[in-house]
């Protein structure tokens, strides 16, 4: 597993373990003097499990430590539990991935980060109701969940490029998604949506082109 070692380096500030064979939790020893140092920490592609660190949420709710951690990547591996909400008051967030693993719960609110541009929580096991999020978001990637209710939350992101909300939702696709002109890639799978979508292929001139890669 990552060296206990790593929390006690005083100039760290970027932490990339991606893609090796890291096992067991991450580590307790994570305090909040830690994460506040830190500008980004990446752990995917690893078979890490059990719950997000502590003071990952404990941080963002401490308002007298200045934050800089912009950038958290734990997808792909065997976390469990889930992320509390207060885990969407930390300011300073622009990506965050925690898809492909096994959390649970509801969606933590996040119209608050204003500098929120990558959101992918993709196939887990969060229920509910969509959360509302920030309008400058760019990528927002929910489909492999159980979630439920309409699209109200997500009209406003004018500024999104990949939507994907694959195995989510029902009834019919709002006329107001014609507004968001940026949109560059949809994914409606899956959802039973009814009714007709023509107004999609003529005012959405750049949809259908790949979606980026990570």
């Amino acid at each position: 597993t990552v060296p206990e070692a790593v929390a006690l380096m005083p100039d760290l500030r970027y932490l990339w373990v991606d893609n090796n064979e890291l096992t067991g939790t991450l580590l307790t020893t994570w305090t909040i003097s830690f994460i506040a140092r830190m500008e980004e920490i990446t752990f995917s592609n690893n078979k890490l499990y059990g719950p997000i660190p502590l003071a990952l949420v404990a941080s963002s709710e401490t308002g007298n430590i200045e934050l800089r951690l912009s950038k958290i990547d734990g997808s792909n591996n065997n976390f469990t539990g889930t992320i509390p909400s207060s885990f969407g008051l930390l300011p300073t967030w622009k990506y965050i991935d925690f898809s492909h693993n096994m959390l649970t719960g509801s969606i933590f609110p996040s119209q608050y980060l204003d500098k929120l541009e990558v959101l992918r929580l993709n196939d887990n096991m969060f229920e509910g109701a969509i959360p509302k999020f920030p309008a400058n978001c760019k990528t927002l990637e929910l489909q492999g969940n159980n979630l439920s209710g309409d699209f109200d939350n997500i009209m406003h992101i004018q500024s999104l490029e990949v939507l994907s909300l694959n195995g989510n939702f029902s009834g019919t696709l709002p006329s107001k998604l014609v507004g968001m002109k940026k949109l560059r890639y949809l994914d409606l799978n899956n959802c039973s949506l009814t009714g007709t979508i023509p107004w999609i292929f003529e005012n959405m001139k750049d949809l259908g082109m790949p979606c980026p890669a990570k």
